[in-house]
This record gives C-alpha cells, sequence and structure tokens, in this order.
C-alpha cells in the first residue's frame, strides 16, 4: 500500500499531534486498508471511524505545498523488517535516508556499537571487514563510534557499500569530503528516524542505537568473551557473532551467540553454515562448554559444502580455493 512520504512527515511531526497519537492513527488506517491520504481525504465525515476525535478531524488539514522527503514509510518494502517488530512507541514511522536506498535491499549486518577495551581486537575486525565488504551483505555502524571509523577507513581501499546511522537528523549534519564521495558514488547509504533538522543529543543515543540493531538482520561485535556475552543482552534475538582476540577453554558463554578469534570464521557465519573449520567458531549456549572431538574439515570439504547450500562470496571462495591448493 503505497503513500506519500511527505504526507506521512507532516502527519507524524507537524501535524499538532503527538507522534504515538499519529502512529496509532497510521495503524488504525492501514487496518481498514487505506492510505493516510485517502483517510485524510475523508475527513471530517470519517471521524468516527478512524477513531478520531471531532477537534483533531477538524484540525487535520495538510498544508497545500509539502515538504519533499527522503523517506523511506514502513509500509515501504525497503523499510528494514526487523524495524516493523519493534513496539509503537518505538518504531520509526519514517527512515529518513541520503544516498543509494536501494543497498537495503541486501541483509543488514551491523557492527555493534560496543566501546572498545583493551581486549577489543581491532586489526581482526579491519581484517574481517576486508573480507566481507562488497559481497551480497550491507555492512553498517552507528556513527562516531570505532565501529564506523574503521568501516570509512574500509571504504577507501575494499570494493563494497555501507549504511551509516546517525545521532541526527540529515540535515543538522556536516558532512566530510570523503562521506559526500561515497554517497555521490552510490556506496554509502545514511539513515536517521529523526526529522532532517534534528540536531544530535546525547539523550537520543540509547533509542537510535536500538533502533540501528534492530534494523540489522545480522549483528558482529568485539571485546572480550565476557563483554560479548554482556553486549548479547541488548541484541534481542539478532543472530550475533564475537570476535574476539583469544578464547580461554574455560569460558562459561550464555545466550544464543557464536565467538570466534578467526576472522575468516565471519564469512561461514554469514553463510548460514555452521561449520568447524581452521578456528574455533562455537555456538554459545546456556551451560558451560563441554569439549567434544570435533572431525576437522578441509578447505576442500568446507567448499563442497557450502556450494551445496548456494553461491559462496568471492572472498572466501578464494581463500579456500589458494588452502586447497597448498595441500
Amino acid at each position: 500500500m503505497a503513500d506519500n512520504p511527505d504526507l506521512w512527515a507532516w502527519f507524524v511531526f507537524k501535524s499538532g499531534l503527538l507522534p504515538i497519537r499519529a502512529k496509532e492513527l497510521l495503524v488504525a488506517c492501514e487496518r481498514r486498508g487505506l492510505t493516510l491520504g485517502e483517510a485524510l481525504g475523508q475527513l471530517p465525515q470519517a471521524a468516527a471511524e478512524l477513531g478520531l476525535t471531532p477537534d483533531e478531524a477538524h484540525s487535520l488539514r495538510p498544508p497545500d505545498h509539502l515538504i519533499p522527503m527522503r523517506a523511506l514509510t514502513w509500509n515501504h518494502e525497503l523499510y528494514p523488517a526487523g524495524l516493523r517488530h519493534l513496539p509503537l512507541k518505538l518504531r520509526p514511522a519514517l527512515l529518513f535516508y541520503r544516498g543509494e536506498v536501494s543497498l537495503l535491499s541486501r541483509p543488514l549486518v551491523l557492527l555493534g556499537p560496543a566501546q572498545p577495551t583493551r581486549q577489543t581486537p581491532i586489526d581482526p575486525l579491519e581484517e574481517a571487514l576486508d573480507l566481507i565488504l562488497g559481497e551480497d551483505w550491507l555492512i553498517g555502524a552507528f556513527e562516531h563510534t570505532p565501529q564506523a571509523t574503521l568501516l570509512l577507513n574500509a571504504l577507501r581501499h575494499t570494493e563494497g557499500e555501507a549504511a551509516l546511522f546517525l545521532r541526527s537528523g540529515l540535515e543538522a549534519r556536516r558532512w566530510s569530503d570523503e562521506e559526500q564521495t561515497f554517497l555521490k558514488a552510490q556506496r554509502l547509504v545514511a539513515l536517521s528516524p529523526l526529522p532532517p533538522q534534528t540536531p544530535e543529543a546525547p539523550t537520543w543515543v540509547p533509542l537510535l542505537e536500538h533502533i540501528a540493531m534492530a534494523a540489522a538482520s545480522r549483528i558482529i561485535t568485539t571485546g572480550s568473551p565476557e563483554a560479548i556475552t554482556q553486549f548479547a543482552q541488548r541484541c534481542f534475538d539478532k543472530p550475533l557473532l564475537g570476535l574476539t582476540d583469544h578464547i580461554p577453554v574455560d569460558t562459561k558463554k550464555a545466550g544464543a551467540f557464536a565467538i570466534t578469534d578467526q576472522p575468516t570464521d565471519i564469512l561461514i557465519w554469514l553463510t548460514g553454515e555452521r561449520i568447524r573449520a581452521n578456528g574455533d567458531l562455537r555456538e554459545a549456549d546456556t551451560q558451560p562448554p563441554v569439549e567434544q572431538p570435533k572431525p576437522e574439515l578441509s578447505p576442500g570439504e568446507i567448499l563442497a559444502i557450502l556450494e551445496s547450500g548456494g553461491k559462496i562470496p568471492s572472498a572466501l571462495r578464494k581463500r579456500l580455493t589458494s588452502h586447497n591448493q597448498g595441500e
């Protein structure tokens, strides 16, 4: 059901309704199979049917000229599916964007906005980005984090595209020359649920991080196994991979996530295969780990398994093929 984002932006932010009230009315329109424009066109006669008070019905008159908006309404096909599962109070009615919005047709893999510690393996994350950028995923990060810095740095020397979740509205942000180059080259899409002129405010950060994680299909984070376990509690039911500098044998794990110290395991994890390769990619559970003998797969065997499941990322194929030829 197509609708006009310009009209939605006016309705949610400029009509005089509280945003939560506006979103409730948008849901009411959808239940009746109406676009917002069609519903407003039936006022004030259909006020009761739409759940509007008489005062609301008479005041909801959009201006003749709406401000053009680059935004996705929550019923647009490119609107991240994970956001639709948020409670109505948190769910953005619109996701404003700048750049190549069609990039959102790919599965979004977010670099979790965890704060760095001495144990945070920055170098392995850099290696991981070299492997996964330019493949079938859209790699995203939350701005003003070490992960965003690494991602933008990687775009300089690696093919691929990225998403940047903002702390402000699109028009309230200063863009670097490099960011503008990426935007014009259709290699970057910037996203914000805030109206374009909204300035950055620290109080918004937890909510905006929450929305960024909800939008992702998968999340990658870094740190010690303990820090990864704590971070997993913020990630809903999203598949999570923790990249650490080592995996102690006696680590107690909780939640449903994987921990590895091998950046190349990220490629295997993203393809959906649970394979014990040269590294130690392990699925976490609610019990202390029980070490059991597992057969070691050769690169050729891993390649055959992945080929049976469909397309293999080119970086992973190249790495496995080179290992296979070296045997």
